[in-house]
């Protein structure tokens, strides 16, 4: 692994250089690479949303998404959301994060780094796909993913498409945004209900856009209580034509005539509202210990530094001198570019 600083993570603009990654046995690759999507977590514990910047760049959209759907562009994920779902409250108010939004306690979700990172890795392979779009709203999914929560049941996300969130203050295009990675038991309680009412609701109302057999064994504690055998190649093309349709009527409705290309191909739009600097006289100040949490995910024994300057880091513990010195030494708005892949 190595340490590389990249471009403003902020800017819809970005200069990653996007890896294939194989990501199942029939050999489909991902859009985007890991560095990635470590880099927006690692640019997610930088700050709270200030109320201008609650948006990061991710990556350009998954392949699965593109080829299921035809939606394009860049995915996003909210800074004080992301943040919420990988740390306890404990560990909130230990690094001075709010614990209530208004009124409403937030719930942390205490996921920690490698599962986050891990679930926004899958939604390229994800188990099943579900159409969640409420009526008159923007198009949305929930995806079960391949990977467990600390509940031993699978996480699944929600990508929202088209939302109406300003871009870092740019308001000229709709992002497409992971609203959340979160746990959800088998079965559920009066309060929340299990996968297994989730996905039989989903079955009888014909909204399961995608299941994937071979990773049908995920699912394998709720089978029998949720008729998967009733999920067939009719019923999932019948419910892509109806998300399709409400794709279309939205885009008709909202007026969404820009193309839907990733930032990546093109020059960044430019604001539509004046947006306030960040005040460089409130420059964080990292401890050591947030840049070990920012690389705990990441497990290896031998790394080498690519500028030519530092050499070889032989173990865990200089990384994290390393990674506190940049941090400390790093422009903010940069820092989500210190990653490692």
């Amino acid at each position: 692994p190595k340490l590389v600083s990249e471009g403003k993570i902020e800017e819809p603009v970005t200069s990653i250089n996007e890896e294939k990654l194989q990501v199942s046995e029939n050999n489909k690759t991902r859009a985007f690479s890991e560095s990635t999507v470590w880099g927006a977590i690692g640019e997610s514990f930088d700050h709270q949303d200030e109320g201008y910047d609650n948006l990061i760049l991710v990556s350009k959209m998954p392949r699965y998404i593109t080829e299921k759907f035809g939606i394009e562009g860049d995915m996003y994920i909210y800074r004080d959301h992301a943040y919420e779902n990988m740390v306890s409250e404990e560990d909130a108010i230990a690094a001075g994060r709010k614990t209530t939004r208004g009124r409403r306690k937030i719930h942390f979700h205490n996921l920690g780094m490698q599962k986050m990172a891990d679930a926004l890795l899958s939604i390229e392979n994800p188990v099943m796909t579900i159409d969640d779009t409420l009526k008159e709203g923007n198009p949305k999914v929930v995806m079960i993913l391949p990977e467990f929560g600390n509940n031993d049941a699978p996480l699944y996300a929600v990508l929202s498409f088209y939302s109406d969130t300003p871009i870092n203050g740019i308001l000229t295009r709709k992002p497409h945004i992971v609203l959340t990675v979160a746990e959800r038991d088998f079965f559920g309680t009066e309060d929340r209900p299990g996968w297994s009412e989730l996905i039989s609701k989903a079955i009888e109302e014909n909204r399961v856009l995608d299941y994937n057999k071979n990773e049908g064994h995920t699912l394998s504690v709720i089978a029998q209580h949720t008729r998967l055998g009733n999920i067939t190649e009719a019923s999932l093309n019948n419910s892509i034509s109806q998300f399709l349709k409400k794709i279309n009527t939205f885009k008709q409705k909202k007026k969404i005539q820009y193309s839907r290309k990733a930032s990546t191909d093109g020059a960044a739009a430019k604001p539509t509202v004046n947006i306030p600097m960040r005040n460089r006289s409130q420059f964080k100040i990292y401890t050591k210990e947030n840049a070990e949490q920012i690389i705990s995910g990441i497990a290896c024994s031998t790394l080498s530094f690519n500028d030519g300057t530092h050499g070889i880091i032989k173990n865990k513990g200089e990384l994290v001198d390393l990674m506190w010195r940049r941090l400390n030494s790093t422009d903010e708005g940069k820092r989500g570019g210190i990653i490692v892949y």
